[in-house]
């Protein structure tokens, strides 16, 4: 298919802000980290064109499946090998005056500049999460330890979209309703809370329309103006009350909230993330770090309560030899393997505490369980936090799920678990910690 087939021509310029972390990897190993970001000429982050495109192009087949071929090209036909009419810019992060470069920066401007200065730096400790795969006995797979280095929350970046057509439709609308999804997330991770975004602007030129083929000479001339977020309203999602009297531990953290006193063996996750105020954006400052309950914590709880609840309901008591890839809820959570990768259908957000939220550190010992007493070089201190108001986070539904199967019922039986206080989330179970009380 010859694009001279296609009269007229659609075209948008979208700004997308993270609302969480980017695991933008770029398939190399680095030699701190497990991935490396992808990075653009200027070796700042920036996310592929087709990374954008292969997400629309996933969408879109869930809906209009005989679309896709046209949309975004086939060669597999050698009688019906058509280009995509889709056209998709990689997209460049802002610095921190809200402006994108996708030119060349000489490296004194990176330097001086509060956003991108941290993001230029390679291997950045302030930037990656540990992992740790567990098994069914709640402990470390063997090799399952990663860590993933990520883009903040915060992060802006641009990007333009182009997409040619025989006659005037709505296609183009509905392509970025698609983008403005809470389940379209860029990067790796999505499910686990990784990758979740938000529409911050979108410009067009100011004939709304497409234009004609005839009238490109005016729409390269012509001023972009804004033009309102479409809203997708195709997926089905759950909001869950937490509330922590007794606080909550989730460690791996490097930074104490704590003034004046000795910094705990434990420390409670956090990050710094950008924050903008109208066109400036700087990053929190180091006192200011937000205390995080990743989605992958709230994810890990939730498979391993479900996977105890499928195994009642098949009555099926025998777990040895059994691990997360073969638990019987591949389809709500996902799997990989050697052999293959299974996509999950449910999707879980990081929650962002606000800043200064408090803590308290407490001192712990380990017993000796024949005499009694205190076992040496045991005694340690764990600093947790304290949440006295009520936390929201919202777990999102694949619409193709199929809410009849005894996997959905395990799994939503796990729900009013963690709803009815009686799944911990993190670490400190044992003594009380991460225990829902919120009110329903």
């Amino acid at each position: 298919m010859s694009r001279l087939e296609d009269r007229f021509y659609y075209f948008a310029k979208i700004t997308l802000e993270a609302e969480t972390p980017l695991m933008l990897a770029s398939g190399k190993s680095g030699i701190f980290f497990d991935v490396e970001l992808v990075r653009d000429a200027n070796n700042l982050p920036a996310i592929p064109g087709t990374t954008i495109v292969g997400l629309l192009r996933h969408s879109i087949s869930q809906k209009h499946p005989e679309l896709v071929d046209s949309l975004f090209g086939q060669i597999n036909d050698s009688r019906k090998r058509n280009i995509s009419a889709l056209e998709c810019s990689w997209a460049y992060v802002h610095d921190s005056n809200n402006k994108y470069h996708k030119s060349f920066i000489p490296r004194e401007q990176i330097s001086k500049d509060s956003i991108l200065k941290e993001l230029a730096e390679f291997n950045n400790p302030n930037f990656v999460r540990d992992h740790v795969r567990l098994s069914d006995k709640g402990v470390a797979i063997h090799s399952g330890k990663f860590d993933r280095s990520f883009v903040p929350a915060g992060t802006r970046f641009t990007f333009t979209l182009g997409l040619w057509q025989k006659e005037r439709n709505n296609l183009f609308e509905e392509i970025l309703s698609e983008i403005s999804k809470p389940t379209f997330r860029i990067g790796g991770a999505g499910r686990a809370g990784y990758g979740k975004t938000k529409v911050i602007n979108i410009l067009v030129p100011q004939n709304a329309g497409a234009y004609d083929i005839v009238d490109l000479e005016n729409f390269r001339t012509e001023k972009l103006i804004s033009f309102p977020i479409p809203v997708c309203l195709d997926f089905k999602s759950e909001t869950i009350s937490l509330r922590f009297p007794q606080g909550f531990r989730i460690g791996g953290g490097t930074h104490s909230f704590l003034e004046n006193s000795h910094a705990a063996d434990m420390l409670p996750y956090s990050e710094i993330t950008i924050q903008w105020n109208s066109d400036h954006g700087q990053f929190t400052a180091n006192n200011s770090r937000q205390v995080v309950i990743p989605g992958s914590s709230i994810k890990g709880a939730l498979r391993h309560r479900a996977a105890f609840h499928l195994a009642r309901i098949k009555q099926n008591w025998v777990c040895e030899n059994q691990d997360a890839k073969s638990d019987g809820l591949e389809e709500i959570f996902g799997s990989v393997d050697n052999d293959r990768a299974i996509a999950g259908k449910v999707w879980f957000s990081d929650i962002y505490l606000k800043q200064n939220t408090p803590t308290y550190q407490q001192a712990r010992n380990s017993i000796d369980r024949f005499t009694g007493g205190t076992r040496k070089g045991a005694l340690f201190q764990e600093e947790n936090v304290r949440v006295s108001k009520t936390l929201e986070t919202t777990i999102y539904f694949d619409t193709s799920l199929d809410l009849t199967t005894d996997a959905y019922k395990a799994f939503s039986w796990a729900l009013e678990d963690l709803k009815n206080g009686r799944l911990a989330i993190g670490g400190g179970s044992g003594h009380g910690l991460g225990f829902n009380k919120a009110d329903r």
